[in-house]
């Protein structure tokens, strides 16, 4: 019977899809584009459109200086660690903005008469009213720093036998 209620179903959305057109105007479309874009930690583009990508071109540019790939594999190996730092600072910048807007939501309305213990317990508020959203931004936060550490390791693996390499043809 079950199976049967699954098959009507299917079909009633398969009906109500045929109706959908989508966003008509540019702007609709525009924010349709969005959607699937929340915070941009796991996204495939590495600026989102809301950040400032020439300050993202000189960081990855300074970045990259410090890191000296050489080859083309630790180019991209580089690459993967700007991208990731870029994120991981993504990753406190949200953490700063829940925290801030706490200081003009319900949250920072409680005054004790001093400035310090205001924020702290703006801070303790924002944190158990938002605890689900600071969960998630660490889990995010501990995924980048584990695809960091290993893209580092692996950079310096590669240099270190580059290095072995040239040592070798010298000798």
């Amino acid at each position: 019977m079950s199976s049967a209620l699954n098959v009507v179903q299917i079909e009633a959305n398969r009906r109500n899809a045929e109706q959908s057109t989508g966003p008509r105007t540019e702007i609709g479309k525009k924010t349709s584009s969005l959607n699937a874009l929340r915070h941009g930690l796991t996204a495939r583009i590495v600026v989102l459109p809301t950040e400032d990508l020439a300050a993202y071109q000189q960081f990855s540019a300074e970045f990259l200086a410090d890191l000296a790939p050489e080859t083309f594999p630790e180019r991209q190996c580089a690459q993967t660690i700007v991208d990731t730092q870029w994120r991981l600072n993504r990753v406190r910048t949200l953490e700063d903005g829940l925290l801030a807007l706490g200081h003009y939501g319900p949250e920072g309305q409680i005054d004790p008469g001093h400035p310090e213990i205001h924020a702290a317990l703006t801070a303790a508020a924002v944190y158990r009213e938002h605890s689900q959203a600071f969960v998630n931004l660490s889990m995010q936060e501990q995924r980048l720093y584990r695809i960091l550490t290993t893209a580092s390791k692996s950079l310096e693996d590669m240099k270190a036998k580059r290095i072995a390499a040239r040592q070798t043809e010298l000798d």
